[in-house]
């Protein structure tokens, strides 16, 4: 993994379809992303589901 980030296994595995073309993707690892904004204003860590994408970008939301 690029950024080295420490995954775990997703307590509730689930499927996605709509990622990859017609394809299913079990999404069953997560990891906690830590942030900052400004100089010491705010801190806080998210978690987030780890998966394989042939984007380059970071998808964060709340799933529907």
């Amino acid at each position: 993994m690029k950024l080295q980030l420490k995954t775990k296994n997703h307590p509730k595995q689930y499927k996605l379809i709509w990622m990859n073309k017609g394809t299913k993707v079990i999404i069953d690892k997560f990891c906690f992303v830590s942030f900052f904004m400004g100089q010491k204003f705010y801190f806080d860590s998210l978690s987030c589901d780890v998966m394989s994408m042939d984007a380059c970008h970071i998808l964060l939301g709340k799933p529907c």
